[in-house]
C-alpha cells in the first residue's frame, strides 16, 4: 500500500491529547510513514487555527496549510449548545492553553494564513492522486459534513461527494461509537446534525476508534521538552502541572490513520451505522448504505500502547 496522504481534523480547544496527536504525526510524517497535507480546525474558535500553525512551525512544517471551519450561528445555534457549555465549564476551570502556546517564541516564521476549512478540503483532495487520501478526525464532523454539502469550485468540477468518494481512501473518526450500541459523549455530540450527516451519508469507507481512555500519556512526554517548547506549554496549562496524564484518544486515532492494521490493531466486520441527531443514540446495523462502517480495536495492552504513542509523541516534538 502507498504512503497514506494524512489530512488532521482537529478541534483542538477543549483537550491536550490534540495536542499529542499532532506530535505523534510529525513524528510519523518525519520517518517517511505519511505525508501530512493539512491540519482543519473543526471548532468555530479562533484561537484554534493559530495554536496549530505554532505547533506545526515547532514540528518542523512551518508551511503547513491550516485551515478553519466557519459556522454563521455557532454562538446562538442549538446544535453548539453543548460545546458553548463545555467550552465555559473549561475555561471557568483553567484548563485553556491557545495563549501558553501562542506565547512560546516561534522559532521559525508563522505559516500561510489561514484557509477556510471547505476550500482548504476542496483544494488539497483535488490536487491529491485517486485514493491516496485519509482524513483522520479528532474533533467534530461539521467540516466534513460542509464538504460533502459543497459544489464545484475553481478547484474541482466535482461535487463534495463525488469528490470524496474518488479521491479518499478512509475516514477515521474518534468518537465513542461503541458496540452495539450506545450514546455519543463528545465528538460527534458536540455537532450532532452534522456527525449523523457525515455517516448517513459519507461514501466509504468510516472507521471509528473510541479506545484511549485508560492508555495515559502526558508526564513523560513534558519531561523529554525543552522549557518553552508550545506543546509542553499546552500540556502543563491543560493538566495543571507537568507530573500528569491524560488519555490518549486522538493520538490512538492518528495511529491507526497512518499505520492500519500494522499498528498494531485490529478491525472489525463491515457493518453499517446510524446516529441519532436529536438524542446522540448510535447502534450498529447488519450493512452500510453509502460505505462500510466499521470498528478499531488494540491489540496491545494498555501500557504497551501508552509507550508507543509516547515515544512517538516524543520523536515528532523534539
Amino acid at each position: 500500500m502507498s504512503t497514506p496522504a494524512i489530512i488532521l481534523d482537529t478541534d483542538l480547544d477543549t483537550d491536550c491529547d490534540d495536542v499529542g496527536a499532532i506530535a505523534l504525526l510529525h513524528a510519523l510524517r518525519k520517518a517517511g510513514e505519511c505525508r501530512l497535507l493539512g491540519v482543519v480546525c473543526s471548532a468555530p474558535v479562533a484561537e484554534c487555527a493559530a495554536t496549530a500553525q505554532a505547533l506545526n512551525a515547532w514540528f518542523g512544517q512551518p508551511e503547513l496549510p491550516v485551515a478553519a471551519v466557519r459556522v454563521g450561528d455557532a454562538a446562538t445555534a442549538p446544535a453548539w449548545q453543548g460545546y458553548r457549555e463545555h467550552r465555559a465549564r473549561f475555561l471557568a476551570g483553567g484548563h485553556a492553553y491557545h495563549a501558553a502556546v501562542t506565547a512560546c517564541p516561534p522559532p521559525r516564521l508563522a505559516g500561510a494564513p489561514v484557509e477556510e476549512a471547505v476550500a482548504c478540503y476542496r483544494r488539497l483532495l483535488a490536487a491529491a492522486a485517486p485514493g491516496s487520501v485519509t482524513i483522520t478526525a479528532i474533533g467534530t464532523l461539521t467540516a466534513l459534513a460542509q464538504l460533502l454539502a459543497s459544489g464545484p469550485d475553481a478547484h474541482s468540477p466535482l461535487t463534495g461527494m463525488e469528490l470524496v468518494r474518488r479521491q479518499v481512501r478512509e475516514l477515521v473518526s474518534m468518537a465513542a461509537g461503541t458496540w452495539p450500541e450506545g450514546v455519543e459523549e463528545f465528538n460527534w455530540r458536540m455537532d450532532l446534525p452534522s456527525a449523523a450527516a457525515v455517516l448517513a451519508a459519507w461514501p466509504g469507507a468510516v472507521t471509528v476508534s473510541p479506545h484511549g481512555r485508560s492508555v495515559a500519556t502526558g508526564a513523560r512526554f513534558m519531561a523529554a521538552l525543552p522549557a518553552g517548547h508550545p506543546a509542553r506549554a499546552a500540556y502543563r496549562a491543560f493538566l495543571g502541572g507537568e507530573d500528569r496524564d491524560r488519555p490518549s484518544w486522538d493520538q490512538i486515532t492518528a495511529l491507526y490513520a497512518v499505520r492500519g492494521l500494522a499498528g498494531p490493531f485490529a478491525r472489525g466486520a463491515d457493518q453499517g451505522l446510524e446516529l441519532d441527531p436529536a438524542s446522540g443514540r448510535h447502534r450498529w446495523l447488519p450493512a452500510a448504505a453509502a460505505g462500510p462502517r466499521r470498528l478499531v480495536v488494540p491489540l496491545i495492552d494498555d501500557q504497551r500502547l501508552a509507550a508507543l504513542i509516547e515515544e512517538l509523541m516524543i520523536a515528532g516534538a523534539c
